[in-house]
Formats: C-alpha cells, structure tokens, sequence
C-alpha cells in the first residue's frame, strides 16, 4: 500500500516495486526470529541502491502489513511500480 502523498510504501510487494525502481530512501524491517531469506534479499536489494535499512522492534502497522515498508526519495507512481512488479 502507498502511504499518504506517495512518499512511503507498506507490505512487501510495495516495497519490492520501490525497490526494483531505486526509490527506496529507508527500508524498514520489523525484528523476527530466525532467519527470514525474503527480508534478507530486500535489505541487499536496498544496500545495492544506497537505501538504508532499519530494523524496527515493535510497530502495529508494519506488523499488520507484513513487516515490511520504507520511506521513498520521491513520490511511488502506481502505474509504474505495478509494471515493474509484474516485470520481476
């Protein structure tokens, strides 16, 4: 889901459209246990495009979406990130 004015995403296939585009500026992950490859793959993902990345401890919201969202460098265009979506 984009968040208000389209400067962040939440839920996993939002972050991974921003990701795949170079637009996420903060990767947020909530803490779990054990090791977790998609949460692994989406912190190299931002690494590799300068992003940082932020373990978060406890958070409702990002728990409710999956655990996953990020604060973008500029505003998510739908149409493009649902296309890169269906690309990956």
């Amino acid at each position: 889901a984009v968040q208000r004015g389209g400067m962040g995403v939440i839920g996993e296939s939002a972050t991974r459209a921003a990701l795949t585009l170079g637009q996420v500026h903060l990767l947020f992950l909530l803490n779990s246990e054990g090791p977790d490859e998609a949460r692994a793959e989406l912190a190299r993902s931002a690494v590799a495009t300068s992003a940082g990345v932020e373990v978060v401890e406890d958070d409702e919201r990002l728990r409710d979406a999956g655990g996953i969202g990020a604060i973008l460098r500029w505003p998510l265009d739908l149409g493009t990130a649902t296309e890169s979506a269906n690309v990956s």
